[in-house]
């Protein structure tokens, strides 16, 4: 059992459905649209990546074993806690940051120079789509998309209907998780076991999706979540493996049925697997969200024992999640 710290005003210990209220408030408050922080992305994902929560009035932060000793997504909240959070972080040892946006590398560096080691996080970079750009699939950056939508048409008769409540529990049984093959992502995150959790809760966690049916059967769905007004995250895809192409589809037609009022998809990170990086460049992304990490120099390099692990198992077969795509991806 994780340490769990209550009082007044903080919360240490797992996540659950009674922080989401205080972190999403948290989030909305300062702007924090990364796919990383949303409390939904941290429930999927909180025993696949060992997540737990320190929370504070105006301020949470979140710790990852995923990743190290003492590794922690950058903290989201007033400007002076976060201060506080990394002076005291900066006393321990093999201290890790993951999911920086740009600016908050630039606090980092201002409040510590020369003091990390920072790189970019490619794997963890969130994919933006627009929603006209990729109904109307027009340009050059959408040709690979547009040929495989004609090839899989000719193959099979196509269509999307979104998910009704009472669909959810029979999605289990239409794509059961044993007979998907699954592979690991940077530093081992990998997805057994998610679409099980993921739609057993799919009221707390607001989720919304589609339905694709092939030749009059059942071949993918795909469900995300409200991350911001105008963005919708999508947090899971599971599809026939047999229909070539299908993952394409499903994609833009979880977009294209999803309420109006999104204007934007986040389609999450691609875990350093090429083919979901491939898959995600050819549905015509806007922009890439940079992504960062950064280690306290000095002590045991834990990014090492990472990429160690990425290498012996980046030849494996890609997963199929979006998410933290999806961790997807991203986690």
């Amino acid at each position: 059992m994780k340490e769990i710290r209550k009082d007044k005003v903080s919360y240490v210990g797992e996540i659950t459905f009674e922080q989401k209220e205080s972190i999403e408030k948290i989030r909305k408050k300062y702007g924090h649209i990364l796919s990383s922080h949303a409390f939904a992305s941290l429930w999927i994902w909180k025993e696949k990546m060992g997540l737990t929560v320190h929370t504070e009035e105006d301020f949470f932060a979140v710790k990852s074993t995923l990743y190290g000793k003492n590794a922690w997504f950058f903290p989201c909240g007033a400007e002076e806690k976060k201060k506080a959070f990394l002076k005291k972080q900066m006393e321990e040892e093999n201290f890790s940051l993951y999911y920086m946006r740009e600016e908050d590398r630039l606090f980092l560096e201002e409040e510590y120079p020369e003091c990390f080691c920072i790189e970019k996080a490619e794997e963890s970079f969130e994919y933006i789509y627009k929603r006209d750009a990729l109904e109307r699939m027009e340009g050059r950056e959408f040709s690979h998309l547009r040929k495989e939508l004609r090839k899989l048409k000719r193959k099979h008769e196509l269509y999307a209907v979104s998910l009704k409540d009472q669909d959810y529990p029979e999605l289990l049984k239409l794509f059961e998780e044993k007979q998907q093959p699954h592979s690991r992502g940077y530093a081992g995150l990998e997805d057994e076991g998610i679409t099980e959790t993921v739609l057993l809760h799919h009221r707390e966690l607001e989720l919304s999706g589609v339905l694709i049916f092939a030749d009059g059967k059942p071949a993918a769905f795909a469900v995300g979540f409200p991350l911001t007004e105008d963005t919708i995250d999508g947090c899971l895809e599971r599809h026939d493996r047999s229909i070539s192409g299908i993952s394409y589809y499903t994609e833009r037609a979880f977009f294209r049925l999803s309420d109006p009022q999104f204007c934007f998809m986040n389609g999450e990170e691609d875990l350093g697997i090429s083919g979901l990086r491939m898959m995600k460049k050819h549905l015509g992304p806007q922009k890439c969200t940079e992504i960062w990490r950064a280690k306290k120099k000095g002590g045991y390099d834990e990014r090492e024992r990472e990429r160690s692990f990425y290498r012996e198992n980046a030849g494996k077969t890609a997963c199929t999640i979006n998410g933290c795509g999806n961790r997807t991806g991203s986690r």
